[in-house]
């Protein structure tokens, strides 16, 4: 599954979707006595399909937060960012673009989540400077791909500050048909 995107300056970029790889290759998560996976379960295998640590375990501020339309608790929601400006300028029509997970998260009940960044993640990104970060928010399992384009300002620093007490991007609606949980995503692997 590939998106193309198109450059201001002209250049097509394919962008492959290297969620929905990691989603088939996922480690299976052990079901407790009523046939599905603890919560913690399920946040220890999106750790291992998307390698940041997953936002209910981090301390930092908001980076986004939201609702996946059509979804129930246990939904992967992951904020995937771009490389910076300079990295896309140098690319060719054709090239593949990497994006890097920064926060990875579930759906509550309602479909709500919220995407706390891994500062580790954001380090590896911005050398740890301050920049801004573009990013795609997407829905793991959702077919097709759910996303929402959004921006951040974001450093280690930043990352890792819970005195902050608003998101740092803004509050955003996913539509997503069919999303898939993390248990129905790893089922049989």
């Amino acid at each position: 599954m590939s998106s193309l995107v198109e450059r201001p300056s002209g250049v097509l970029l394919t962008c492959g979707a290297a969620l929905a790889a990691a989603a088939l290759i996922g480690a299976c998560a052990t079901a407790d006595a009523g046939g599905r996976a603890t919560t913690a379960e399920q946040l220890e295998t999106l750790a291992g399909l998307v390698d940041v640590t997953p936002s209910p375990e981090l301390h930092g501020p908001v980076l986004t937060a939201g609702t996946v339309v059509g979804a129930g608790a246990g939904v992967p929601v992951v904020a995937m960012a771009w490389p910076d400006d300079a990295t896309l300028g140098e690319m060719q029509i054709g090239d593949d673009v990497k994006l890097i997970p920064i926060a990875a998260t579930l759906t509550g009940s309602e479909g709500r989540f919220e995407l706390v960044a891994d500062p580790v993640a954001v380090a590896a990104l911005t050398g740890g400077s301050e920049v801004t970060v573009n990013f795609d928010v997407q829905v793991i399992g959702a077919d097709p791909l759910a996303q929402w384009s959004t921006s951040a300002v974001l450093s280690p620093q930043i990352a890792a500050d819970d005195s902050l007490e608003h998101p740092l991007a803004d509050d955003i609606t996913i539509e997503a048909d069919a999303p898939q949980t993390v248990d129905e995503l790893t089922a049989g692997r």
